[in-house]
């Protein structure tokens, strides 16, 4: 995008999936927290977390949250949603009925839903409500699944409609009064583009576009001049959760920014940072980290792969074992190594990146940290979270389990090894 909208070129993922990355962004909270105190598989629970869009409602704001293709939303895939409305205009409603006309399906979303994709049905609810107070404060979340969410290439089939749209709220007068963040949570999780290297850099760098409107530009030229210096440097969904408590502080209100809980250190775009940072910094665990140098596996470290590959395997199973739902999954075993690599971090700490094949047949990959000590054996620890790259819904069916799905295979699938 041009016409002077910022790209942070640096923003970096800090989870695997939508639910974590997005719930940086609204409470601060890393994914653990985000389970424990606002544990979506338990009816009520997300009613009382404190989603930024609360603050912004106590100071007058009037809020919005609307998402398309409902089956898979933020807060209902294999979760229990919200029993009360969140927000002063809740949109899934509107998009559960609409789900009930004639449905063309495309890469397995609901491309379109009657006369119209579903995602132009949520671009126009934009339009609608931005227009619709334009004379008052507001703040409005609204997320797209429906046409790229399963595959790389799709999203350019609404190249044209989303240029339409930001035509259209430019000429509504919207963008003259209002901060508009375009951006992704992740990029292709699985396939085989996810395979090379460019996969793997674009699943954990989202896109993510700012629009500040020249008012503002004007009021606070400190603050906007240091939103402009981050577009190389090192952001993560942390920051911005801080950038919003930041906006409700410029706008006069008796606010006080609360430290983000899964990134105390992360501060708010608008706020001068130092010239290094690190993921650790950014709260970005060193799987997700994109902030490395890449090398071939060397002779020393060949040694010790089927030893790590063996380890990792292992430890696939443990999450398996430990779920209430386990026993429906078929227990896995080593099969072949797929892919290997040295990563060495800005500290100069070497880890092993690792992705395997199991049979049953799965794809994970994920990154360890490894030690060996004079006359002992290797140790390992895997460095924040596991990647699971091929597509798993076919073969995990008989769990609903948030966590459990993205290692199961079901025990009834167990033929199609």
């Amino acid at each position: 995008m041009d016409n002077n909208w910022i790209t942070l070129k640096g923003y970096n993922k800090m989870a695997d999936n939508t639910f974590p990355n997005i719930m940086a962004i609204l409470t601060g909270y890393n994914e653990s927290s985000a389970f424990n105190k606002c544990d979506p598989t338990i009816l009520n629970m997300l009613d009382y977390c404190p989603m930024i869009w609360n603050d912004f409602r106590k100071f007058g704001y009037v809020t919005a949250f609307a998402e398309d293709e409902s089956w898979i939303s933020t807060f209902n895939c294999n979760k229990k949603g919200f029993n009360h409305q969140p927000t002063d205009y809740y949109f899934r409603p509107y998009f559960l009925k609409t789900e009930s006309f004639r449905i063309v399906w495309k890469d397995d979303t609901k491309y379109c839903t009657g006369p119209e994709p579903a995602g132009e049905r949520l671009l126009n609810v934009i339009k609608e409500f931005g227009v619709a107070f334009l004379e008052r404060p507001s703040f409005g979340f609204f997320w797209t699944n429906s046409f790229s969410h399963n595959s790389l290439n799709a999203a350019s089939g609404m190249d044209d409609k989303i240029k339409q749209f930001f035509e259209d709220i430019t000429n509504a007068g919207i963008l003259e009064n209002s901060i508009v963040i375009f951006l992704s949570d992740h990029g292709l999780r699985c396939g085989e583009f996810r395979e090379t290297t460019m996969g793997w850099l674009e699943e954990r760098l989202p896109f993510i576009y700012i629009w500040i409107p020249e008012k503002f530009q004007k009021k606070f030229p400190a603050e906007f001049t240091n939103i402009k210096r981050k577009v190389d440097k090192l952001t993560s969904p942390f920051d911005l959760y801080m950038t919003l408590q930041h906006l409700l502080v410029l706008s006069d209100f008796n606010y006080v920014m609360k430290p983000s809980s899964g990134c105390s250190n992360c501060k708010s775009l608008f706020i001068e940072t130092g010239s290094e940072r690190s993921c650790e910094d950014a709260g970005i665990a060193q799987h997700w980290c994109t902030c490395a140098d890449f090398s071939p596996v060397d002779g020393e470290v060949q040694k010790i792969v089927n030893k790590a590959s063996y380890y990792f395997t292992e430890q696939i199973n443990g999450i398996i074992h430990n779920n209430r739902e386990g026993e429906k999954c078929a227990a896995y075993s080593f099969h072949k190594i797929v892919k290997t690599g040295v990563i060495k971090s800005y500290k100069d700490e070497k880890y092993l990146l690792l992705a395997i094949e199991t049979k049953p047949k799965a794809f994970f990959e994920t990154t360890l940290a490894y030690h060996k000590h004079e006359n002992e054996d290797e140790y390992f620890e895997i460095k924040g979270g596991i990647s699971r790259t091929d597509r798993y819904a076919p073969h995990s069916q008989c769990t609903q389990d948030t966590i459990l799905k993205k290692y199961c295979h079901c025990k009834l699938n167990n033929t199609n090894i």
